[in-house]
């Protein structure tokens, strides 16, 4: 029978883990790219004077309690309850699959009572894929890439600036006086890219890349536009004009009044199809001409970027979904690449091919494609290329596959 006193320490435990609880989950934490720091608590009772793993198992009751904790900020409460006995599974069994590394912060005892406080980095792109895995989060599209072809008539101009007009691959020239007036792809780049698009730089490009002169217009067409997304490597061209013009000036008033227009429309690199069109217009008044006019392009610029953003997401993600391929039974890394070469080069509908994660004989592929799971599995079995290869099971953001010796 337990002594008085154990009781005695198990309420004082159990008031210094509330507390603890309390603070510590409370405490800020913060996001470093894909991984979350969180502190947790963690709490054992020694079974007796030789039980040596007790100290293990409060790091182990506090590994959990950090994961949980990074769960319920990615599901609800209903969700979690619901979903108890699957996410004691997957998760909370073996924490460390999602956890990336953790320090004990302090550890105390009290009579038999043990417990430790921890900080742990949780993987936010394993969690986020586990939970989309047990159907409690949507499996997350990758952005597409972005490459802007703006055609720009500032102030005082009579012409339109625009840089494929004297781009030359890798031996690209940019000239001073257009990087300066290019106030509305300047603004437009740095609004996607904050909203986690890709943006592709022209400048940036190495290799030998032939463009036709028949396509260094200010209208380009389709064809042109993609034609440019196609060599840079994007997904989608957003191309368009922008005009900045003087509005009336009253006597006597030092300010001008300086109006913009940006319009554009994201066109689709792999079909040609318009994904999203808009206007953006914009006013300033300012001393300064060429500030003012600036600052109306970028106003433009700005209201544009909106409405084409939301357009793109809207109708992006819905043309293509994210099919995790869980692959087993792989030789080495060697053939991993291979099949993942064949996935991304050889499949039609398939759109990128992201590595997740490989161990030893398994791996992990991220499939951005048009196909159902189904649908990649039967292309994948046409196209293996002297690969033996198994359908273990399909579900509807997933595939698992099975690789043996060649045929």
């Amino acid at each position: 029978m337990s002594s008085p006193q154990f009781f005695k320490e198990k309420i004082i435990f159990s008031f210094i883990v509330l507390f603890i609880t309390l603070s510590v989950f409370m405490i800020a934490t913060h996001a470093n790219g894909a991984t979350v720091t969180i502190k947790a608590v963690g709490s054992s009772v020694e079974a007796s004077g030789e039980d040596a793993a007790f100290r293990q198992r409060a790091v182990d009751e506090a590994l959990r309690a950090a994961l949980k904790e990074a769960i319920s900020r990615q599901v609800s409460s209903e969700a979690v309850i619901e979903n108890y006995e699957r996410l004691a599974q997957r998760f909370f069994e073996n924490p460390l699959n999602y956890i990336d590394g953790y320090n004990v912060e302090s550890e105390s005892r009290a009579g038999r009572l043990y417990n430790v406080i921890i900080t742990a980095e949780v993987d936010g792109e394993a969690l986020a894929d586990g939970l989309a895995d047990v159907g409690l989060m949507k499996r997350r599209s990758h952005s597409p890439r972005v490459l802007f072809m703006i055609a720009e008539q500032n102030i005082e101009k009579t012409h339109f600036t625009y840089w494929w007009s004297w781009w030359r691959g890798a031996e690209s020239e940019y000239r001073a006086e257009v990087v300066d007036v290019a106030a509305s792809e300047t603004r437009l780049k740095d609004i996607f890219a904050s909203s986690d698009f890709y943006v592709v730089d022209p400048s940036a490009v190495t290799g030998e890349i032939e463009i036709s002169d028949a396509y260094r217009l200010e209208d380009l067409d389709v064809t042109g536009a993609t034609s440019f997304g196609t060599a840079l490597g994007a997904d989608i061209v957003v191309k368009g004009k922008a005009i900045a013009r003087e509005g009336i000036k009253i006597a006597e008033n030092p300010l001008g009044i300086y109006m913009a227009d940006v319009t554009a429309a994201a066109i689709s690199v792999e079909d040609g199809r318009v994904l999203a069109s808009g206007r953006g217009h914009g006013v300033s008044r300012h001393i300064s001409p060429t500030t003012g006019a600036i600052e109306a392009l970028e106003e433009a610029s700005e209201e544009l970027a909106l409405d084409l953003i939301e357009q793109i997401e809207t109708r992006w993600s819905s043309r293509h979904s994210v099919i995790a391929v869980d692959i087993t039974g792989l030789s080495g890394y060697a053939e991993f690449s291979d099949f993942k070469e064949i996935i991304g080069s050889r499949i039609k509908g398939v759109t990128g091919v992201y590595e997740r994660r490989f161990s030893n004989e398994a791996a992990v592929l991220e499939v951005e494609t048009r196909l159902t799971s189904g649908e990649l599995a039967e292309a994948i079995l046409k196209n293996s290329m002297g690969q033996s290869v198994e359908v273990i099971k399909t579900s509807e953001n997933r595939l698992d596959i099975r690789i043996g010796p060649g045929r």
